[in-house]
C-alpha cells in the first residue's frame, strides 16, 4: 500500500490492469490533452459511442442466444486477422492496419 501512495500521490500514476484490444475512438475521446470545451464534447460523443457499443454487443448476444435456442438455426463468427503473425497491439486500428 505504501507503494500505491508513494506513485499516486507525487507522480499521479494508477495502476490497473493493461487494456486489451482497446477501441481507436474511445482512445481519441478521453485523451488527457484536450481542452475544458473539447472535453465536454468529448464526454458527450463517448456517451454516444459507449450507448452504440453497448446495443451492437446485446444484438450479438441476442443472436447467440437465438441461435441457441432455435435448432433450425445455425450462426458463425470468424476473426481471421487474429490468426496474422503480428505484434501484440492494444488499438485496434494500428493492430488490424500493420503490413506483414
Amino acid at each position: 500500500m505504501y507503494y500505491v501512495n508513494y506513485f499516486n500521490t507525487p507522480f499521479d500514476l494508477s495502476f490497473g490492469p493493461p487494456q486489451i484490444d482497446t477501441c481507436v475512438k474511445c482512445e481519441e475521446l478521453m485523451s488527457p490533452s484536450l481542452n475544458v470545451v473539447a472535453k465536454k464534447v468529448a464526454e458527450a460523443e463517448l456517451q454516444i459511442h459507449k450507448h452504440r457499443s453497448k446495443n451492437y454487443f446485446n444484438t450479438m448476444k441476442a443472436r447467440k442466444e437465438e441461435c441457441q435456442n432455435n435448432p433450425k438455426l445455425l450462426g458463425f463468427s470468424f476473426d481471421y486477422f487474429q490468426n496474422l503473425p503480428l505484434p501484440k497491439i492494444p488499438v485496434q486500428d494500428i493492430f488490424y492496419m500493420r503490413k506483414l
